[in-house]
């Protein structure tokens, strides 16, 4: 409460609701997505309603912020057409580096509030049966893991002894997603980044569903990013594909390459604004989304 300043720049969500408290000593509190994914279900319902200015990723943000601002008679915020600058600094970086490492895999499990831990323990399973197939096997926590779920992450620790095994603890995420040739994930926003930039197979374990938007019923005619590029460019499997799971990656990896990797590019560019260009953007914007 004692911060004064004319603009607050912050990518946590849920100002005035939870860690960040807002005073009218702050004149804009600006929020920027730290994660390409629409607003109306992984996020809470009063995510982003006490900001003053939106930097929007793509069309769909601002539509489902707009029709929030409607249903719910919030005052309208400014949004800027920003883009995803992410995109860019990932795109660069995996052009430096250029490396993939032949059968791996990268599995990385998103946390949710509605699972034992944060996590779904399923994962150990279907660690081991790709490693059991002869897969290599990056595994990737989310942070939040760190913090709930320490028991099952020493748990998937132990799996160090295989050769084939690898457990990935670096701050950076951009090394295992240009080593791997496929992502293994159940809602991670991390499947974003790979399908759209990598231009690379993601496969989408089918458990429960990431909701953490009490309101999303107001909202479940609306397109939604994650799930239209689950449903169009990715695979899904569930608990009775486990088994089998080595042969289901393999057979699909064939199957994207010739049939749904070309048309990635049309949705990028649809989707999300000024795509790769989003640092020549802010340069030549910024004072119109600061005071």
């Amino acid at each position: 409460m004692k911060l004064k300043c004319k603009n607050m720049l912050t990518t946590t969500i849920d100002l005035g609701n939870h860690l960040i408290a807002k005073t009218k000593n702050v004149v804009n509190y600006i929020y920027y997505f730290h994660s390409p994914v629409s607003t109306t279900k992984v996020y809470t319902n009063k995510a982003f309603d006490n900001y003053d200015t939106i930097l929007s990723i793509g069309k769909f943000q601002k539509e489902e912020i707009r029709k929030r601002e409607k249903v719910k008679k919030i005052k309208e915020k400014k949004i800027i057409e920003l883009g995803y600058p992410y995109f860019d600094y990932l795109k660069k970086k995996l052009d430096e580096i250029n490396f993939i490492k032949p059968d791996s895999i990268l599995v990385a499990p998103s946390w949710n509030y509605k699972e034992k831990n944060f996590i779904n323990e399923d994962f150990d399973q279907i660690i081991d049966s790709l490693l059991n197939y002869g897969f290599n096997v990056i595994f990737r926590p989310h942070p939040e893991h760190f913090k709930r779920s320490k028991k099952f992450l020493r748990q998937i620790k132990d799996k160090n002894l295989y050769k084939n095994f690898i457990f990935d603890t670096e701050i950076e995420n951009f090394i295992s997603m240009q080593k791997s040739t496929s992502l293994i994930t159940d809602n991670s926003g991390i499947a974003i980044e790979y399908s759209l930039i990598l231009k690379r197979p993601v496969f989408y374990y089918n458990s429960l569903s990431k909701n953490h938007n009490s309101d999303i019923n107001y909202f479940t005619k609306m397109f939604n990013l994650e799930e239209t590029l689950k449903k169009d460019f990715g695979y899904i499997f569930n608990s009775l594909t486990i088994r089998n799971l080595g042969d289901f990656i393999s057979e699909n990896i064939v199957n994207f390459n010739n049939t749904k990797k070309k048309n990635l590019d049309i949705f990028l560019q649809k989707n999300f604004f000024n795509v790769y260009k989003t640092k020549e953007f802010i340069l030549k914007n910024i004072d119109n989304f600061i005071l």
